[in-house]
């Protein structure tokens, strides 16, 4: 009898500081995964506790084994006690975040718990140069690693890196090939905002910085009491960029109607008199470091919450092309057209933008086919 063909799968993944976003192809669409990107190391006597619950997707009882160190990933990692540690380096953790994917969408996808993967990562720019360390680690891992439903062994057949922003970079060059002059790309995320300059497909300057959304949720909460910095941040993103009032009731504290309004108004207006501040630091570091250009992308998290900041600031600085109808050749995420509807939670469609780019045009394409 023919030994059955060993599964392969090819995945996508932006390891961003507030979500781990992943996306692979089956049956001719994109399957997406959103993941908190909280990761803590945990002991061994409770994982039997996870092992046993079948009744729950692994997506909410994550945990990895490698070399007798164990880790919560995601949901399970929050109701463990773990924060958003975004000072550490992406890549400390981005091993244990992969495992936690890759066990994930063997599970979904029937996969077994053993074969081939191919990979395409989204890295920072100052941690895309760690890249042959952190292949050695995924691939020693990965070899070997437990979760909450039994040992896996994946063999890692090839692994690209980019940095953050190629994804949505290639989109352009493929629609706007005809561009010779240089092209700015801006990526504004949850811990940093990156910049590059390309000349055609090249980059010939890149700069990144410490000013992502965390730094704007640092400033509210040095000058508030007793907000968590997850909720916050969550809050602070809907409030404005939709002018969602209640958003901000959701976290309020106090139970009494009067001090309820008395806090919220306190809060609105810690949130505005800190956006000022913020955006000026993002205005100055841009002035520092961003060259004339005659185009620009525009793309993560935080260029969808400051849409209008961004949009300002690049207008006094473009010049008026009559291939954009005679306005500023600004592409946010919202104009990669192709990008289909994805199944992933409010507010993440265009924050997929980047990876979606990086699993159709930095990828070969290959599509996996459920079992009948």
């Amino acid at each position: 009898m023919a030994r059955p063909k060993r599964q392969r799968i090819k995945l996508a993944i932006d390891f961003g500081g507030s979500s781990t976003k992943a996306i692979t192809e089956i049956d001719d669409r994109s399957l997406p995964i959103v993941m908190s990107p909280e990761v803590i190391e945990i002991g061994t006597i409770d994982l039997d506790n996870y092992r046993h619950q079948h009744d729950l997707d692994l997506w909410h009882r994550s945990f990895v084994g490698v070399k007798d160190r164990y880790f919560a990933i995601g949901e399970l990692a929050v109701r463990l006690g773990a924060t958003q540690a975004l000072k550490r380096l992406k890549s400390e953790t981005v091993v244990y975040k992969l495992l936690a994917i890759v066990s994930i969408l063997a599970q979904r996808l029937d996969l077994g718990n053993s074969f081939d993967l191919e990979l395409s990562c989204l890295l920072p720019p100052g941690e895309f140069a760690e890249r042959e360390r952190l292949q050695t680690k995924l691939s020693e891992a990965l070899t070997d690693f437990d979760t909450p439903i039994g040992r896996f062994s994946v063999r890692l057949i090839d692994a690209q890196y980019h940095p953050e922003g190629m994804g949505v970079a290639h989109w352009y060059h493929i629609n706007r090939s005809h561009v010779t002059g240089k092209v700015g790309k801006i990526m504004a995320g949850h811990r940093n905002i990156s910049c590059y300059v390309m000349q055609g497909k090249q980059p010939v300057k890149k700069a990144t910085s410490d000013l992502g959304f965390q730094s704007w949720i640092e400033l509210i909460i040095d000058r508030t009491s007793g907000y968590e910095f997850g909720t916050l941040s969550v809050a602070v993103a809907r409030y404005w960029s939709d002018n969602d009032r209640i958003a901000l009731g959701e976290i309020l504290r106090h139970r009494d109607v009067v001090e309820r309004e008395f806090e919220l108004e306190h809060l609105v207006k810690v949130i505005k008199s800190t956006q000022i501040t913020y955006w000026r630091s993002i205005n100055d570091w841009l002035d520092d470091k961003f060259p004339p250009v005659e185009e620009v992308m525009l793309s993560g998290g935080v260029a969808d919450v400051l849409k209008a900041d961004f949009i300002a600031y690049l207008k006094e600085r473009l010049p008026i092309r009559a291939d954009c109808g005679n306005r500023q050749g600004i592409f946010n995420d919202r104009a990669f057209k192709q990008i289909p509807d994805l199944a992933v939670p409010e507010g993440y469609q265009s924050r997929f933008a980047d990876v979606y780019c990086l699993s159709q045009y930095l990828m070969t394409r290959s599509v996996i086919k459920t079992r009948s």
